[in-house]
Order: structure tokens, then C-alpha cells, then sequence
């Protein structure tokens, strides 16, 4: 009688299994807001390769016209915005960790 039982409870236990294990799994909801990381991601490999291209063009289009004032002016705004841009890349990269140390 108790063999029985637990031969019962055994094979519903294996059932119960088997119907959790086919059982489908939730699908994750869509992404929802603006995907900030992608549109960083797409100035970065896109857009700055080709400010970067149109600012030496320009320098070198002055340096063969003879201004070379205007054409070290030029070079070091350039130069000054870069590394500003590169400065607030870097925030990015450190902000997250900056908040946690002067929250906690």
C-alpha cells in the first residue's frame, strides 16, 4: 500500500515536470525609452570620422593657400574641441562609478 503510493506520487511528480518543463517561456517585454548607448555608438563610428575628415581638409586647404596663422588657429580650435569632446566621452565612462562613490 505504500509502495503504491509513492509510485503515484512519484509518477505525478514526473508529469507536473514534464508539463513545466513544455511549458513556454515569457517573452521578454520590447525596449522601451531611447536606446541612448546606440546613439552614442553611432556618433562615435559614424559621425565624429567625418568631422574629423572635413576639419583636415579645411586645415590643408589653408596651409596650401599660404595662410599659416590662420591655418595654426584653426588647427589648435580643432584641437581644443577634440579634446573637449574626448573629455565628455570620459564622462560617460567614469560618471556612473563617480555617483556611486559620492552616494553611498
Amino acid at each position: 500500500m505504500l509502495t503504491d503510493l509513492l509510485t503515484q506520487a512519484s509518477d505525478a511528480l514526473v508529469s507536473a515536470w514534464a508539463l513545466i518543463a513544455q511549458a513556454p517561456t515569457p517573452e521578454s517585454p520590447p525596449p522601451s525609452g531611447i536606446n541612448t548607448d546606440g546613439i552614442v555608438n553611432f556618433f562615435g563610428m559614424k559621425i565624429a570620422p567625418i568631422l574629423v575628415a572635413l576639419i583636415g581638409v579645411v586645415i590643408l586647404g589653408r596651409a596650401n593657400r599660404g595662410q599659416v596663422s590662420q591655418t595654426l588657429t584653426s588647427a589648435g580650435i580643432a584641437g581644443v574641441g577634440a579634446l573637449m569632446i574626448a573629455g565628455s566621452t570620459a564622462w560617460f565612462a567614469v560618471g556612473a562609478g563617480l555617483l556611486d562613490v559620492v552616494f553611498q
